[in-house]
């Protein structure tokens, strides 16, 4: 799931977050949402930056069209967080999911945010893509 940076607390001994430190989070891979929420270690907090550059980049067909399918596409990745390579890993068993998954995937060229630690570790990473019914 996706991390999620949100409303604001009902306590009202919090501060609110300067735009520096808003800017600070989202770096870290969080999210505007319900709760506030960092991945707890880097890897984590990487996947989620490009789980959500794909994510963001998707413009899912609605769910009447593509049920429970699931696709999955694979990503290369360059040591400065380019995207070099991408292919349908898996296909989801409906050409429509499969098509927004692979023109979501080629819309991404860089993701910025990777460190080097991951970036050595992770050349190839897997997404999937599943329209969550509404």
């Amino acid at each position: 799931s996706s991390p999620n940076l949100g409303a604001p607390s009902k306590n009202p001994r919090d501060k609110p977050l300067s735009e520096a430190e808003i800017k600070r989070l989202l770096a870290l891979g969080a999210r505007s949402g319900d709760r506030n929420s960092i991945p707890p270690d880097e890897e984590s907090r990487c996947l989620a930056l490009i789980n959500r550059a794909f994510h963001d980049a998707w413009v899912p067909p609605n769910y009447d069209e593509v049920g429970n399918a699931v696709a999955q596409v694979e990503v290369r990745l360059q040591r400065n967080g380019s995207i070099f390579g991408v292919r349908l890993a898996k296909r989801s068993g409906n050409d429509v999911l499969d098509a927004s998954a692979m023109q979501a995937a080629l819309g991404v060229k860089r993701i910025d945010g990777l460190t080097p630690a991951f970036l050595g570790k992770y050349d190839e990473v897997t997404i999937d893509f599943k329209v969550e019914p509404q």
